[in-house]
């Protein structure tokens, strides 16, 4: 395991539960418009996924390695990706609405 946190594996078990269950409840308390909810539904579940990965191997598995003309871009699995996809989107959204709000 190449993690920074590799030898806390029950520490970060317990954190990643932690966050997806924080993150549910987010969700359904807080969230207002539809795409919000569609990009932390995408993130949490990516969060889930590496959740259920750390309880059947002990670690998150990654399963997806890109490499064109001898060149490797990245070791990665579906989840990461997703949480990848949720943040990224709900950190531009947040930009968006920033900027709305200030034109007004």
């Amino acid at each position: 395991m190449w993690g920074i946190f590799s030898g806390y594996s029950s520490f970060l078990l317990a954190f990643r539960c932690l966050v997806a269950i924080t993150l549910i409840v987010i969700l359904m308390r807080f969230t207002k418009s539809k795409l919000s909810a569609f990009l932390l539904t995408i993130l949490i579940a990516g969060a889930v996924g590496n959740i259920i990965d750390s309880f059947v191997y002990g670690h998150v598995v990654d399963m997806l390695h890109f490499t064109f003309s001898g060149y490797s871009y990245g070791v990665f699995n579906l989840a990461d990706a997703y949480i990848s996809i949720g943040c990224l989107g709900l950190i531009l959204l947040g930009f968006s609405k920033k900027e709305s709000a200030q034109k007004v």
